[in-house]
């Protein structure tokens, strides 16, 4: 039969936990408290400003690839 590992106590351990691990649950209950109500217009205005803001990055992110595309094409040939 398989002998079970002893459970190793290290005397420096006193059972303290120097960082608590709550940080998720504290998350969690801060958006709880924190709502907004926001109709269907203020969300739409809000869609389009996002996508006003992130349309030019993508723009950039997309010419980057292609400018790297291009460069590998021609030294690879």
């Amino acid at each position: 039969m398989k002998q079970k590992k002893k459970k190793i106590i290290y005397k420096e351990d006193d059972g303290r936990t120097l960082y608590p691990m709550n940080g998720v649950y504290a998350q969690q209950e801060h958006k709880k408290e924190e709502s907004l109500d926001v109709n269907k217009k203020e969300k739409k205005a809000m869609r389009r400003a996002l996508f006003q803001i992130m349309l030019p990055r993508l723009i950039c992110v997309l010419i980057g690839f292609g400018i790297c595309f291009l460069i590998l094409y021609f030294w690879l040939k």
